[in-house]
């Protein structure tokens, strides 16, 4: 009876270990995961931030094209950039 005792209080002592154990690990979990979902959202909302400035660059870019047909520059033989509106007023005046 004594040694079924001190059988049990091994298996009682090594269970409470393996409980505390649990217990810690599942903490640690507990704390990368409300870190993991705080990364998340912030990556989300620079996500979201970055999304919707290529959506207003997109569209101011469509809509300089639609108020300047033409290029305020052209490119001539030799490379150089010519300006376009000084050019045109200029032929226009002569």
């Amino acid at each position: 009876m004594q040694d079924l005792l001190i059988y049990c209080e091994g298996i009682e002592t090594t269970l409470r270990n393996e409980n505390a154990r649990l217990a810690g690990q599942l903490t640690d979990a507990q704390l990368d995961l409300t870190d993991a979902t705080k990364s998340r959202r912030e990556l989300q909302q620079r996500l979201q931030t970055a999304e919707a400035r290529i959506d207003y660059i997109a569209h101011d870019n469509d809509v300089l094209k639609v108020h300047s047909p033409r290029p305020l520059y052209s490119s001539t033989a030799a490379g150089a950039r010519t300006d376009t509106c000084r050019t045109a007023t200029f032929m226009s005046s002569s």
